[in-house]
């Protein structure tokens, strides 16, 4: 049986490493985007199992490559998990769930049993 494959898209490498590792460790496929227009392009060639989104990225913000995602409808069934350090407000969340139709926002720092915990959940959805 096939690995999922997590598309992360993350612009600080440290952070993007780390989580590439921890998931990979976890027995998933992973693949990385720098940028916005990056990920876009990779979920549309990759079309990866489940999307981990930065809000705050280069090029276009994850609100914007969030809602062109969930607008594709080769794309729209991937779940998508925002993620964010400096949009954290209820407005925020509210927006990337409601706005953006993603299928969980995560404040960072979070601990990684509780993003496995969501990517789990999301992927036997599917």
């Amino acid at each position: 049986m096939k690995e999922p494959r997590i598309l992360i898209i993350e612009d600080y490498k440290d952070f993007q490493k780390a989580l590439e590792i921890q998931l990979k460790n976890d027995g998933f496929d992973v693949i990385t985007a720098d940028d916005g227009y990056q990920g876009y392009e990779i979920a549309k060639q990759q079309r990866p199992d489940l999307i981990i989104l930065d809000v705050v990225i280069p090029a276009v913000n994850g609100f914007h490559v969030c809602r062109l995602l969930k607008s594709d409808m080769y794309l729209k069934n991937i779940p998508i998990i925002m993620m964010s350090g400096l949009k954290k407000d209820k407005v925020d969340k509210d927006r990337g769930l409601d706005t953006c139709a993603a299928d969980e926002y995560l404040f960072k720092p979070f601990k990684h049993e509780d993003l496995l915990k969501s990517i789990k959940r999301l992927l036997a959805k599917k």
